[in-house]
């Protein structure tokens, strides 16, 4: 059936834009419904995925403060974290304190 048919050059060009457009309104759709029931998803259960995302851009921010603390530390990981959370521990009682 198909092969009777015969396209002109602009009638090639015409199906080809046509067949292009039809992929990408297809692809935005489904990129749309998946922003869609990422955010549903993310609505729904913000309460649990909040303290990790939260603590993983802590631990970003922190990790420069830990890895000078080790190296004080003579390589000692336990010992870092010691010192870390004792000036954390210390600097908020004085905050508190003057606060």
């Amino acid at each position: 059936m198909f092969k009777e048919l015969e396209l002109g050059p602009r009638q090639r060009a015409t199906v080809a834009a046509a067949i292009t457009l039809g992929s990408v309104l297809i692809l935005l759709v489904v990129f749309s419904l998946s922003v869609w029931g990422l955010a549903r998803f993310v609505g729904a259960f913000q309460n649990v995925l909040l303290p990790p995302v939260v603590a993983v851009i802590l631990t970003m921010l922190l990790r420069p403060y830990y890895s000078v603390l080790v190296r004080v530390c003579r390589g000692s990981r336990a010992g870092g974290v010691v010192v870390f959370f004792s000036f954390r521990t210390h600097s908020t009682g004085c905050l508190y304190l003057v606060c």
